[in-house]
């Protein structure tokens, strides 16, 4: 039997698979960093796909299967953060918050108070006049030290780059 859950969160990622699928990666308070597939979220009827655009803030419910397995039944959007996305600086550091968080989050642990940190970085990021890569280098800076990583001077995406490519041991590439 299905267990149901309802989940406010932000999308990380989300990628196609076969057969009119897709795979969207969530960051929740409640459960962290999850895995939830969307069947028939390729078609163009679609309507819960629209909602599950990188970097907007989601209402889920979904079923948890008996093989561990996530499934979107409904989406609502809460906000799709369109005044952030008017600008493409702002897209590009909202970006790259996403790309950290999604190879720096393990899988269903639950992380409130990074969760806190993302919803003050968005704020922040779109109401900020600073520059801003601050914005970015801040909120890398605080979950790089809350994740336990440990705390190093972060001031350019150089330096960024290099710590998420040691951390997952693979080629990252930044939005510049």
């Amino acid at each position: 039997m299905a267990v149901r859950a309802s989940f406010d969160s932000f999308v990380l990622k989300k990628h196609s698979l076969l057969e009119m699928t897709q795979s969207v990666t969530l960051f929740t308070r409640q459960k962290g960093k999850i895995h939830h597939i969307l069947k028939g979220g390729q078609k163009i009827t679609s309507r819960r796909s629209a909602h599950l655009q990188t970097g907007n803030l989601v209402r889920i419910d979904a079923s948890l299967h008996t093989g561990g397995s996530w499934y979107v039944n409904t989406t609502e959007l809460i906000s799709g953060f369109s005044m952030l996305k008017e600008s493409t600086d702002r897209v590009r550091v909202l970006y790259n918050l996403c790309m950290v968080l999604d190879r720096l989050l393990p899988l269903e642990q639950a992380e409130p108070t990074v969760y806190d940190m993302l919803v003050r970085a968005l704020i922040h990021l779109n109401e900020t006049q600073l520059h801003y890569d601050r914005v970015f280098f801040s909120f890398f800076a605080d979950i790089y030290a809350e994740l336990g990583y440990g705390v190093e001077q972060i001031e350019t995406y150089d330096d960024a780059h290099d710590i998420v490519r040691e951390l997952v041991d693979e080629k990252v590439r930044f939005l510049l």
